[in-house]
């Protein structure tokens, strides 16, 4: 059966480039990863973001969390950023 779906640019990309590396059809690699999802053997496992922390005491005393604007600013000052 023939249905149109949308794939975002990149990921269609993507797509076509590991058809073309592993020497099939984008129609098979879309029906092998349906039916792995559909099986559940599908990669499940959840994205952990990685800790970029950096140590510090919070935000600074020059700020109030309730002033949004002087923070935005700062954060762009000498950055070319709009006021």
């Amino acid at each position: 059966m023939k249905t149109t779906i949308d794939i975002p640019l990149p990921l269609l990309k993507k797509a076509k480039k590991y058809s073309e590396e592993h020497h099939i059809t984008l129609k098979a690699l879309v029906e092998v990863a349906i039916s792995q999802v559909l099986s559940g053997k599908a990669n499940n496992q959840k994205f952990q973001l990685e800790d970029k922390s950096v140590s510090g005491h919070g935000l600074q005393s020059d700020f109030d969390w309730n002033d949004w604007a002087s923070i935005r600013e700062a954060s762009y000052e000498g950055r070319g950023g709009h006021k």
